[in-house]
């Protein structure tokens, strides 16, 4: 049995911070990081609220059960009413994960999410990313983390940096692919999935690009592509992503941005699909190909239309095509690719890939990538 299910409610639009009027003069702790915490969108959310605003600022990129450690304690002080995370994916994931610490001690504040980037998606998903001690990214999924509401205002994501409107709007488009060809997709999920292509595929080098309509455009495929994999999972591109990421200390989107059209190309068997679920998957991305206009003779060449149409845009937007183009930390090596399939595997994300996969697959993708 599939289930819909979105209780997010999202406000969007140059009038949506108004929503945040509603909590005026409740206790409100906002997390976010030290720049953000600087700018004029935070100053304005507290200028909604009232004078009852506490601020956390110290997330970092990937945050840790340390930062997560230090908003429950900062927590504790406060005692909020309400939690709004404003950020990317860094504080919106340091914010899920304090808040489910928050709740299990029997206090559950409402939670509102404002993103400033346009790709995790977070605002309306159960996922969080979390690394602990060892460095290692774990991926927690549970309903305790879902938003109440979702404030999608253009004006969170105007000033964004081109490099930045790139890497995490291939996340996004990553996002759309693995849900669309998830075990999981359903009729749903294809909906947000198919329609978030259209829309990226359309805006999003305009967006890199400085085109404010299309930035705004992206945002919302960015949410739309949230809705679709929280209802669908995802798969190996970011199992390994998780993987390779935290070990490379390299970016997320970015690193999907290199594996997309590898395990796009692994997934539907090319250029001979010979199993039921590879057949599957090239299916899907003919789908895609037609829907978006450019499907040619064969289901097969249109598989490869798609895939080539992302390794386009990826270009365009000035990503390299390999990890060590990314700058990849360490050098390569069979060890380093088995100990990152190890960790790969055993991901919640490699669940819902669309074919079978084994560690040794994964190590096979991770060295062609590199």
């Amino acid at each position: 049995m599939a289930v819909s299910y979105h209780p997010t409610a999202v406000h969007m639009g140059e009038d949506a911070m108004d929503t945040l009027t509603q909590f005026s003069g409740q206790r409100v702790l906002i997390i976010t990081d030290a720049f953000l915490a600087t700018t004029d969108l935070v100053a304005n959310a507290k200028a909604r609220l009232g004078q009852h605003v506490h601020i956390f600022d110290g997330v970092i990129p990937d945050p840790t059960t340390e930062t997560v450690a230090e908003i429950v304690r900062m927590s504790n002080q406060v005692r909020p009413e309400v939690v709004i995370a404003i950020g990317g994916g860094s504080p919106i994931d340091a914010a899920k994960g304090g808040l489910l610490a928050i709740n299990h001690n029997g206090h559950s504040p409402t939670f509102i999410v404002i993103p400033t980037t346009c790709g995790s998606g977070s605002e309306v998903t159960p996922f969080t990313i979390i690394t602990d001690q060892n460095g290692t990214k774990n991926a927690l999924v549970t309903d305790d983390v879902l938003p109440e509401i979702a404030i999608l205002t253009p004006e969170a994501v105007a000033t964004l940096p081109a490099h930045i409107a790139a890497e995490t709007g291939m996340d996004a488009l990553t996002h759309c692919f693995e849900a669309y060809t998830s075990t999981d997709a359903q009729i749903f999920s294809d909906m947000w999935a198919m329609h978030a292509i259209e829309l990226l595929f359309t805006h999003l080098v305009p967006s890199y690009q400085g085109n404010q309509e299309s930035r705004e455009i992206q945002l919302y495929a960015s949410t739309m592509a949230g809705f679709a994999f929280s209802e669908a999972g995802l798969g190996i591109v970011h199992s390994m992503a998780h993987a390779t990421g935290a070990r490379l200390h390299l970016v997320h989107g970015r690193i999907n941005s290199v594996l997309l059209p590898r395990v796009l190309a692994f997934n539907a068997g090319l250029p001979n699909p010979s199993t039921p679920e590879e057949l599957r998957v090239v299916q899907r991305l003919a789908a895609v190909a037609d829907h978006i206009g450019i499907a040619k003779q064969t289901p097969v060449e249109s598989a490869n239309a798609v895939i080539n149409r992302i390794v386009e845009i990826r270009q365009t937007l000035g990503i390299a095509d390999t990890l060590t183009g990314l700058g990849a930390s360490e050098a390569p090596s069979p060890a380093l690719f088995d100990d990152l399939a190890s960790h790969a595997i055993v991901d919640p994300c490699t669940t819902t890939n669309p074919k079978p996969v084994t560690q040794a697959d994964l190590s096979g993708i991770i060295r062609d990538a590199w």
